[in-house]
């Protein structure tokens, strides 16, 4: 359906998408950027925008299914609060600028990390965004964080392209925070390497436990930001009580109305994000004996050889018979089987065991490192191969290979995506 609606001057509307916004006169705000006649906004039908009239416009709506417009009332948008955020974040004497947002889930962080980005890049900034959220598909696929050097403005984090990445290998910051502050201070030392003026950081929603306010802190510790802008009164006080006085903590209105996102549609963006990814994508065959492997027990530990196994447990000549690969990694004894396996054969063993088949390696998502070590891809295993000494990988990359690490992600034939969490990765 589309409809033709003329506001006056500081109106505000609210579009749920999917929708389709052409300014024909006139001029409107949007997630910090201007748009004038001739332009056009593309609203996704799992996000919903605030949108502030400029000057008398007339706008053409192109609604989908499920979509609307609304008329907020009073106190529901925060178009003037975060705008006059932008701006004095923007005109800041602390150069480069470093801002950290921050919030629980759902209290539009990506929007407000975008409406930042938006209003620098109009007032001729180099600016970078880094995507902090591991769980999030907006500007890399899940389990990454990446940065982005946008030239111009744009709508959702989607329309831009991650120049850099790090591969974390987890969804939830929980279990693997450390090497998201390391990431994230990698890739901001590369933007002020490349002389940007500021560099926005979104972060994820999880704020709602003492390791979880360790980790935001911890955050401020190590990135040294010159502004925190947190969208949560009592995370404010928070920061404001651990923060160094040269940073400027800033608490930010959470609109009263955000576009929450189901499980579902989280889980079928996540799945649509793999699928683009990998989209002409193609197998590469890679020899286990010279590809470095890293967070795998089974591919970095010490390989032992058939007679050193005998020799060091009580193995039943048909056991042995079974086991087609054999590592120790650490104090875990990693075996690699066909066929089933009992009980009783395994209860002799004192180690620790770890005992797999060669299809469980399929689906795990790797990442692809060159020879500096730099992530430049990502890949799904599709085989390992232990008696002919390969591993065969889906992936778009068609350089160097150097090396591979695990992730705790594993995508099923449709790209659907489930997490393992514990002590190991096979």
């Amino acid at each position: 359906m589309t409809t033709d609606i003329e506001l006056t001057k500081n109106s505000i509307i609210r579009i749920v998408g999917p929708a389709r916004i052409d300014v024909v006169e006139g001029r409107i705000l949007i997630v910090g950027a201007v748009y004038g006649k001739g332009s056009s906004i593309v609203v996704h039908s799992v996000r919903s925008y605030g949108m502030k009239v400029l000057e008398s416009t007339k706008l053409r709506i192109t609604l989908g299914s499920n979509a609307r417009i609304e008329y907020p009332s009073s106190g529901e948008e925060v178009i003037d609060e975060w705008l006059k955020i932008a701006e004095d974040v923007t005109r800041s004497r602390k150069r480069p600028i470093i801002a950290i947002v921050t919030g629980p889930v759902e209290s539009g962080k990506t929007t407000l990390t975008a409406f930042i980005t938006n209003y620098m890049i109009q007032k001729g900034m180099k600016v970078a965004l880094i995507e902090g959220d591991i769980g999030q598909e907006d500007l890399a696929l899940p389990a990454t964080i990446a940065m982005a050097m946008p030239k111009k403005t744009f709508v959702w984090q989607r329309e831009l392209v991650a120049e850099f990445f790090k591969f974390i290998g987890y969804t939830s910051p929980q279990y693997c925070y450390g090497l998201v502050i390391k990431a994230l201070g990698d890739l901001l030392a590369k933007a002020l390497s490349m002389g940007v003026e500021a560099v926005l950081i979104n972060t994820d929603g999880w704020v709602n436990s003492p390791q979880a306010l360790e980790y935001k802190l911890n955050l401020i510790r190590w990135l040294r930001p010159t502004h925190a802008i947190v969208l949560d009164s009592c995370l404010a006080e928070v920061f404001e009580s651990a923060a160094p006085k040269h940073v400027a903590v800033i608490k930010a209105p959470r609109p009263a109305k955000v576009r929450a996102r189901s499980r579902e549609e989280r889980r079928k963006l996540r799945s649509e994000a793999y699928m683009s990814y990998f989209k002409g994508a193609r197998e590469r065959t890679l020899r286990i004996d010279e590809v470095k492997v890293i967070g795998s027990c089974v591919l970095s530990g010490k390989r032992i050889e058939a007679q050193e196994l005998l020799n060091n447990l009580p193995l039943s000549t048909d056991f042995l018979k079974n086991v087609v690969y054999a590592s120790l990694y650490g104090g875990l004894l990693n075996l690699v089987v066909k066929g089933p396996v009992k009980d009783d054969d395994t209860s002799f063993s004192k180690r620790e065991l770890n005992i797999v088949r060669e299809d469980d390696f399929r689906g795990y998502l790797v990442a692809i490192l060159n020879s500096e070590l730099e992530d430049v891809a990502l890949g799904i295993i599709k085989n390992v191969n232990f008696k002919e000494g390969i591993i065969k990988i889906l992936t778009p990359w068609s350089g160097e290979i150097s090396a591979l690490i695990m992730g705790r992600i594993k995508l099923t034939n449709n790209y659907e995506d489930f997490v393992r969490v514990g002590r190991c990765v096979i």
